[in-house]
């Protein structure tokens, strides 16, 4: 399956410049690339993954309008094995699997820094353990920086050269 991530609107008011929106949403898929990359790494936490085959040109894929009528932004798509079942979001997953899914969590965000993998949901059983987790690589700044866009609606060049994604 394909992951594509489409442009949206990261303020509450009108957009000023489309730019400084798909900067944040290249961003948000930067950063899950990256950790998606380092945990392949970590068998221990891999096997609690879809397994990840890397970017993708979302202009190959046979894909139809976004739902909110706003293009995919160029260059923001990646591939990754399809999971079977219904996501399950972490404050509903039953216990045991709820603490055991957390401890990943916790092994992710200490492998990854600048990641926030509260957001994350889990399937139960996974394809190769009793769980298996997506949507764990948030990136942290992003809420800093819609409240600085919503703010200045503009985020100038020298604060994006400073945004590290992980490092």
């Amino acid at each position: 399956m394909a992951k594509v991530f489409r442009r949206t609107s990261h303020t509450h008011g009108p957009v000023v410049d489309w730019d400084d929106h798909d900067f944040l949403t290249r961003r948000l898929y930067a950063t899950e690339c990256a950790a998606y990359k380092r945990l392949q790494s970590h068998p221990e936490i891999a096997v609690h993954l879809p397994e990840y085959f890397g970017p993708i040109n979302e202009s190959t894929l046979s894909l139809p309008p976004s739902t909110s009528g706003q293009p995919y932004v160029a260059g923001c798509a990646f591939r990754l094995e399809r999971l079977s079942g219904t996501d399950i979001k972490m404050a509903f997953v039953p216990q045991p699997t709820q603490q055991q899914a957390e401890a990943v969590l916790e092994a992710i965000r200490d492998l990854c820094p600048r990641i926030n993998v509260w957001d994350a949901s889990c399937f139960i059983p996974g394809p190769r353990s009793g769980f298996a987790l997506i949507d764990f690589a948030y990136w942290e700044d992003l809420s800093d920086l819609q409240v600085y866009l919503d703010e200045h609606k503009h985020i100038p060049a020298a604060l994006r050269a400073r945004l590290a994604v992980i490092p």
